[in-house]
């Protein structure tokens, strides 16, 4: 197969974005896990088992955790291959497409990986 140097050029771009994505994943995962118990002391259960702050406010999911922190890179991600594929400079991705993605993410993590997100905040 002849590529050229723009395809080679393009391909690249988008494995230094994959790079990018994957080393501050790693990255935010362990400077997560240094904050665990200072946040889990002020977190109080009610007769539901719906977890409160300190000051009762509802925390917030696991996934909606995992979420947040993913978003910007997924839509990086995202931008990047429609980039590829079409060089449009204009291109937003909606956010269905960055929910599914996260979504999909987040059903390939095992129950060790899914445990973290939940004591992370």
């Amino acid at each position: 197969m002849v590529m050229t140097i723009e395809q080679l050029t393009n391909r690249i771009v988008f494995l230094e974005s994959q790079i990018l994505v994957l080393l501050s994943a790693t990255k935010g995962i362990k400077s997560d896990a240094k904050g665990v118990r200072s946040d889990a002391k002020g977190v109080k259960s009610d007769a539901k088992g719906v977890k409160h702050n300190a000051k009762g406010v509802k925390s917030a999911s696991a996934f909606n955790i995992f979420a947040k922190y993913f978003t910007p890179h997924i839509r990086s991600a995202l931008f990047n291959t429609n980039f590829i594929l079409t060089k449009d400079l204009h291109f937003k991705p909606t956010h269905q497409q960055i929910i599914v993605e996260i979504s999909a993410m987040w059903n390939d993590l095992t129950l060790e990986e899914k445990s973290h997100w939940k004591l992370s905040h």
